[in-house]
């Protein structure tokens, strides 16, 4: 028969890995500071041009609908 060699300790083939350093003081917190607020973003205007045509077409009746309120308000003069 023959002789094994005695195994090998355990903490020779554990292998040591890398963890969270612990923190040694606990006194305070350290939060860092809230950062400065960003300068708001403005949009650029823009015109449709249906909405373009529809404001064209309103102001056209109004103007239409005041010249025929004015005629009709106008007395009929005999001569």
């Amino acid at each position: 028969m023959e002789k094994l060699e005695p195994p090998l300790p355990r903490s020779s083939l554990k292998r040591k890995e890398p963890g969270f350093p612990r923190l040694t003081h606990t006194d305070y917190l350290v939060i860092p500071s809230e950062p400065e607020p960003k300068q708001c973003t403005k949009p650029e205007p823009f015109q449709l041009e249906s909405l373009v045509r529809h404001e064209e077409e309103m102001k056209r009746q109004l103007e239409e609908r005041q010249r025929n309120e004015k005629e009709e308000a106008q007395p009929i003069l005999k001569e």
